[in-house]
């Protein structure tokens, strides 16, 4: 039986532009149409790969040195459920294995859950590839797109969640530095207060921001990033507001029964 030619144009055009000329260039419908379903396969497992790996590399519950491990579980995964389904084992329960073995890489809850399902199809795609029902295989693959389909609008949400955590660790790290600053300013917080304790969060600022910037102009913190009076005296106030120790300290030490002891 011979092929029956495909019906799609082959090119697209473009055109004419000012020069007269008109553009031609493949039609993106005919050449998505000519693709077989094995070359589609293909394409699908390479991508389920990839992204496997990205949220792989995602996780920093998994050392570097295990890494090349756990990408290699991937296709041997893949590999066993093929067979397990050649030999009779049902699709479910390869599922099942599947996600016992490779989800613990996602964050996502809903990820971890429905991307065992796309590997799950694409070894039942290639074990009907193998056997010649390649009318199944495209049925399969209509099914393993749908899954893809979620997968790809969760795998943007992994990495604006990964994007989030690195952002807040950096944050931390950023500030790191500035710790033994705080330390100095909590105990002087205790010492230096006046009598009867602290009115005013800015009082304290202000009284205190000097001996912070004494201490700072002598210690190694200065090495790390430059400040000056007024930047000290605006930090300490954003610890008095935000950080939970040094608000505790204060108010420990504040003028008892002020209403103002905020401000």
């Amino acid at each position: 039986m011979t092929a029956t030619k495909n019906p799609l144009p082959y090119l697209d055009s473009l055109g004419p532009s000012d020069s007269g000329e008109t553009l031609s260039f493949p039609d993106y419908f005919h050449a998505l149409s000519e693709m077989s379903v094995y070359e589609h396969f293909k394409q699908s497992i390479d991508y389920l790969y990839e992204n496997y790996n990205i949220s792989l590399d995602f996780n920093n519950k998994i050392s570097p040195d295990s890494s090349p491990i756990f990408r290699d579980i991937f296709y041997q995964e893949f590999e066993n459920s093929h067979h397990k389904i050649e030999s009779g084992v049902s699709a479910m329960n390869c599922e099942e294995d599947i996600e016992s073995k490779l989800s613990f890489v996602f964050q996502n809850d809903f990820l971890q859950h429905i991307f065992p399902r796309a590997v799950t199809w694409m070894a039942c795609i290639k074990l009907l590839i193998e056997h010649g029902s390649t009318e199944k295989a495209w049925s399969s693959m209509l099914h393993y797109k749908e899954v893809e389909h979620n997968i790809r609008q969760l795998m943007d949400l992994e990495e604006e969640n990964h994007r989030a955590k690195l952002a807040s660790i950096n944050g931390r790290k950023n500030y790191d530095y500035l710790i033994p600053l705080k330390r100095h300013f909590v105990s002087l917080l205790s010492l230096s207060k006046p009598i009867g304790g602290w009115k005013f969060m800015t009082e304290a600022c202000s009284k205190l921001a000097p001996e912070v910037y004494s201490y700072y102009e002598k210690s190694s913190v200065k090495e790390k990033r430059r400040h000056d009076l007024q930047q000290i005296e605006t930090k300490l106030y954003n610890w008095l507001n935000y950080d939970p120790e040094c608000k505790s300290v204060f108010e420990e030490n504040c003028k008892k029964n002020s209403s103002r002891s905020t401000k």
